[in-house]
């Protein structure tokens, strides 16, 4: 008898020690992902991304001090400036500067020299500069300025000046064009 009970009890066993995963909830507070907005294309100020796995993302259109959203901004020279403030988690804030010519699908590569493709990552208390080294993208998935909305993904690695490095990925964004 005592043959018939060791494979249920080393059953048993095993399922305690390993945690049991099966029966955990899960908690979508352990996943950062479940904290940024969906990926839309309708110009509603959002912004969001993983900023060494922390989630940092806008909250709707920009009020008052220390407010968080994102916009983007053409110019007349035919570049486009698109700014997110994040005020959730990491506080930070993110700017991109397009300088090649726009247009929805296109994916535009990063670099750290004047008059190209660049972006500015400031977090607490630290800085990426534009002329920091950078590797990464932004994707538009549209770009409409007679609708009046961009939005996009992104994703980069940057190295500051004092040897910080910093990983965003996830990124997305959905921003009004001002004029």
């Amino acid at each position: 008898m005592p043959h018939r009970c060791l494979p249920t009890t080393l059953l048993i066993s095993l399922l305690l020690l390993s945690g049991c995963e099966l029966f955990r909830k899960h908690d979508p507070d352990e996943d950062p992902l479940s904290k940024l907005p969906p990926p839309t294309q309708e110009g509603n100020w959002n912004a969001g991304c993983l900023i060494d796995g922390y989630a940092a993302y806008t909250v709707g259109p920009p009020r008052g001090q220390n407010a968080s959203g994102c916009w983007a901004e053409p110019s007349k020279e035919g570049t486009l400036s698109i700014q997110a403030y994040f005020s959730k988690d990491v506080g930070s804030l993110v700017s991109f500067w397009l300088w090649d010519s726009l247009g929805t699908g296109l994916t535009y590569p990063l670099y750290n020299q004047s008059a190209q493709n660049q972006v500015l990552l400031s977090m607490n208390e630290k800085d990426f500069k534009s002329s920091d080294p950078v590797s990464g993208y932004v994707t538009l998935s549209r770009y409409e300025p007679a609708a009046g909305v961009v939005s996009g993904t992104f994703a980069f690695t940057m190295t500051n000046a004092e040897g910080d490095t910093v990983r965003v990925t996830e990124g997305r964004f959905d921003a009004p064009l001002i004029h």
